[in-house]
């Protein structure tokens, strides 16, 4: 299945999408539940970056438990910038968000003034220029075969020593050549699949 092209569920753009029991998405213009939770809007959605997503999915309940605080985030080709609004909502100090078009900073940059969080768009080759920083977290739902190595090789010189990484974006199928790619770079700490999409915790 190509990614790109995900069948969302129509009932995503009604009711909240779910990710653990007291935490939810809300797309577009649904409302938020009437039980108690913490709620993230997206008022600019796209194909990648909602809860829905297996990918996105896959790594907000990966970070569903950890603690944020203090840290600085890097959101790799962020998408909507969930992820790295996620991240600030429960206590990182910085979030960094790499998108690839003006338009994505857009709906990233949108998505976080809808939630009051703040976020600092940054290109690549800003981020590489400004290399001195090191993050102690990486999260990217867009890891695939195409720019594996160039993404895993440059998010290995802008994670912090000690730091870490949660990555996915790759099918089963393609599983064993990007692991191998990643093991040149970092040490696999954790290693899980949700309904088939690979998710890999790594740290440097």
């Amino acid at each position: 299945m190509d990614s790109r092209v995900f069948d969302f569920s129509p009932l995503e753009q009604y009711q909240p999408i779910w990710i653990g029991d007291d935490c939810c998405v809300c797309l577009g213009d649904v409302q938020p539940p009437d039980k108690p939770a913490v709620c993230f809007f997206l008022q600019s959605p796209s194909y990648f970056g909602t809860g829905g997503h297996p990918f996105t999915k896959a790594i907000l309940l990966a970070l569903y438990d950890m603690d944020f605080t203090g840290m600085s985030v890097l959101d790799y080709r962020a998408g909507s910038g969930l992820l790295g609004i996620y991240c600030a909502r429960f206590g990182a100090k910085e979030v960094v968000s790499h998108n690839e078009t003006a338009r994505e900073f857009e709906r990233a940059a949108e998505n976080s003034m809808v939630n009051d969080i703040r976020i600092t768009p940054a290109t690549k080759t800003e981020m590489e220029i400004t290399s001195a920083q090191a993050f102690d977290m990486v999260v990217c739902q867009q890891i695939t075969p195409k720019s594996a190595r160039e993404d895993v090789q440059f998010l290995s010189k802008v994670i912090a020593q000690n730091g870490c990484a949660i990555l996915t974006g790759w099918e089963a199928k393609q599983h064993q050549f990007i692991r191998g790619i990643v093991e040149e770079f970092f040490i696999i700490k954790l290693l899980a699949d949700l309904d088939g999409y690979p998710i890999m915790k790594v740290e440097k």
